[in-house]
């Protein structure tokens, strides 16, 4: 029935009291998807208009979530290539030996990538804990 809505609830009620609900909602069952289409498709703007700006809402907490997590993992393998490459040089340099580039420096044996790794653990796991302690202040 054109008069009917799905909302946040999941029920089917009267337009009016389905816009009502449709701003106060929090959750949003997938098939009120296919009723703002089928809103978009006979010009009721409105409604289809909550419904999506609502599932954006609701979508930008994971969104930022893996926008963070993203740009923690480029910052800590920048890190971790500065350290390793270009300070402690354990790995050679990317594009080494090419023309015009620094020449290629052997990769340090597998007992100073191991104290690398080891070090790197234990010193990080201090700062985590440290980071906890201060954060729970």
């Amino acid at each position: 029935d054109s008069k009917m809505r799905l909302v946040a609830e999941g029920t089917a009620m009267s337009a009016p009291a389905a816009d009502a609900n449709m701003r106060h909602a929090r959750f949003i069952p997938p098939r009120s998807s296919v009723a703002a289409v089928v809103d978009v498709a006979h010009g009721r703007f409105e409604t289809a208009s909550d419904v999506f700006h609502l599932k954006m809402v609701n979508a930008f907490p994971v969104v930022q979530s893996f926008i963070q997590g993203t740009i923690v993992y480029v910052v800590s393998q920048e890190v971790q290539d500065l350290l390793a490459i270009f300070i402690l040089e354990l790995h050679p340099m990317p594009y080494c030996g090419t023309k015009d580039f620094m020449p290629c420096t052997p990769e340090k044996p597998p007992w100073a990538q191991a104290t690398y790794a080891l070090v790197l653990l234990i010193s990080l796991t201090l700062l985590q804990s440290l980071a906890a302690r201060y954060q729970e202040r």
